[in-house]
């Protein structure tokens, strides 16, 4: 049985949702989808399960260290099965500066910059949906500089208009 896509209340009057994805064994927690890469070596995700955790003050990141310039650290999120959307938006650092940029990349597409001013937002990717569904996200940080240290940390992504959170 394929898994189901469900939207529930989040209760409280935050005034968002939150999506879990039903299985036959149950519910499928979004943290076991997310993976972390980078240039610098023994480098691992750390706090993962923070960018599904409701709260946008907390992140996953991983860091590309303190060196020359291209130094990347990568963070993809790739559901097991594709999820419907209409709306994709994701939470976390977008802009310039500097020593460090941010690019994107929806579906598997190529990477695009984010190019808004250096701030922690939410930045609307509908316009990168392919198929109506998401397959994979990925949010990059690159050194531009040298000597820079540069990561990469993801808040929280929104699909349809509700977060995704573990349960």
């Amino acid at each position: 049985m394929a898994p189901v896509l469900t939207r529930l209340s989040s209760g409280g009057g935050f005034g968002f949702g939150k999506i879990t994805v039903a299985a036959a064994g149950g519910t499928i927690t979004y943290t076991g989808y997310l993976v972390g890469t980078s240039d610098q070596p023994g480098a691992t995700l750390q706090n993962a399960s923070a960018a599904f955790d409701g709260d946008l003050g907390t992140a996953a990141s991983i860091s590309a260290g303190f060196g020359s310039v291209n130094r990347l650290a990568t963070i993809t999120f790739t559901p097991p099965t594709p999820i419907p959307a209409t709306s994709f938006r994701y939470h976390g650092y977008t802009g310039d500066n500097p020593g460090t940029g941010y690019r994107v990349s929806v579906n598997g597409g190529s990477y695009f910059d984010l190019s808004q001013s250096a701030q922690v937002t939410w930045v609307d990717l509908t316009s990168s949906l392919t198929g109506g569904q998401l397959t994979s996200f990925s949010v990059q940080s690159f050194s531009r500089q040298s000597p820079y240290e540069t990561g990469v940390s993801l808040f929280a992504l929104e699909i349809n208009g509700s977060q995704l959170i573990d349960s």
